[in-house]
C-alpha cells in the first residue's frame, strides 16, 4: 500500500465533514504531526504556491469556476482568448476546477517537498486573502521559528500581511 490508510476510508468521513473543517484539520494538526516527525528541517525553506484543482463537470461542485485554459492548462482571459488565431483556440479547453494555495516545505537541494498547508479559495477569493490564514494556522500548530524563508510571486503579494509576516 502506498498510502497508510484506504482512500475509501478517509473518503467517507471526508464526505460529512465540511471542508473549512478538513482544511482546519490538514493545516493544524497534520502539520503538528510533521514537526513531531521531523519533517521540518535546519533551513526552513517553505514556498507558497496557487493552483487550479480539477473536478468533473458538474455544477453541483459548490463554489467551483468554469475556465478556459490552454494546451498547457493556463487559464486564459477574454482579451487573450480573443488575441488567438482559430487553431490555437481550438487546442484550449472549458474546465471547471477550484483554486487552492499550497504551503510546501522543501530542502533546498530541491530533492524532497511536503505539503504542509492547503487552502481551497472561496468563491472569487483571491491568491493573496487566501495564503495569510493559512499561514496563521499553520504557525500557530508548530511555532514560527520552523518557517525562515518564504518565497511568493506576485499572486500573493499584500503589502500589510507581509509586513506582519516580516515582523510577527
Amino acid at each position: 500500500r502506498q498510502t497508510p490508510c484506504d482512500q475509501d476510508f478517509l473518503r467517507k468521513p471526508a464526505r460529512d465533514t465540511e471542508p473549512e473543517q478538513l482544511e482546519e484539520w490538514y493545516n493544524r494538526h497534520v502539520a503538528a504531526v510533521y514537526k513531531e516527525l521531523g519533517a521540518f528541517d535546519a533551513d526552513g525553506l517553505f514556498i507558497a504556491d496557487g493552483i487550479y484543482l480539477f473536478v468533473p463537470d458538474n455544477p453541483r461542485c459548490e463554489g467551483s469556476q468554469r475556465l478556459l485554459f490552454d494546451e498547457h492548462n493556463l487559464p486564459l482571459s477574454k482579451q487573450q482568448e480573443q488575441e488567438m488565431t482559430k487553431a490555437q483556440r481550438a487546442r484550449c479547453r472549458w474546465r471547471r476546477c477550484y483554486k487552492a494555495v499550497l504551503l510546501l516545505h522543501c530542502d533546498a537541494a530541491g530533492e524532497r517537498f511536503v505539503v504542509v498547508g492547503v487552502r481551497v479559495s472561496r468563491e472569487k477569493e483571491s491568491e493573496a486573502t487566501a495564503l495569510w490564514p493559512l499561514l496563521d494556522t499553520f504557525l500557530a500548530a508548530v511555532g514560527s521559528a520552523v518557517m525562515k524563508v518564504l518565497p511568493i510571486d506576485r499572486g500573493f503579494i499584500d503589502g500589510p500581511e507581509i509586513g506582519r509576516l516580516k515582523r510577527d
